[in-house]
């Protein structure tokens, strides 16, 4: 673990996303990564480890990784950050859960539209945004010390996916 970084890691929604809470130790503000689904338990593992979600980034928008925004937002406040390439899949992220025959809650629309380059402070502590289209065209990873969250792009044991 970095100095002052917490990680707490949720697989969620049918098709086990890999979410993640990421905290600032000293300030307890926090990121929420990939809220795919199961809204209510993120937000009880924020509440139980007393941690202050700001914001929400979701490292691309198809509806496996976008289902818990709205919840969390609703009961956070929390600000939603994507890049903007993955826009239209945020946007459309309903119609492509019904080809695999499974429901989504549509998300809010971002507040922050990502590039490469970007930083997001969450506390004390800085992730920088890289571009890694491939797996979408607005994938991205976030990069802090010696972490880092790469979305769809790696699978533990495999190599990810390139659609």
């Amino acid at each position: 673990m970095s100095e002052g970084l917490i990680v707490h890691h949720l697989s969620v929604g049918p098709l086990q996303v890999n979410c993640f809470l990421v905290a600032c130790q000293k300030t307890r503000e926090t990121m929420v990564i990939d809220p795919g689904e199961e809204g209510p338990r993120i937000l009880a593992l924020a509440e139980r480890e007393d941690l202050n979600i700001t914001q929400i980034v979701n490292t691309h928008g198809h509806f496996d990784h976008i289902g818990a925004n709205q919840n969390v937002i609703e009961a956070t406040g929390a600000k939603l950050a994507l890049h903007e390439a993955d826009l239209p899949l945020l946007q459309n992220a309903r119609n492509h859960a019904e080809v695999y025959g499974l429901t989504v809650t549509p998300s809010p629309e971002p507040d922050k539209l990502l590039k490469e380059g970007d930083t997001l402070a969450v506390g004390e502590l800085s992730f920088k945004v890289f571009h890694l289209p491939g797996h979408s065209p607005g994938g991205i990873c976030l990069l802090s010390k010696d972490h880092l969250f790469v979305g769809d792009a790696l699978f533990a044991g495999s190599i990810g996916r390139t659609d």
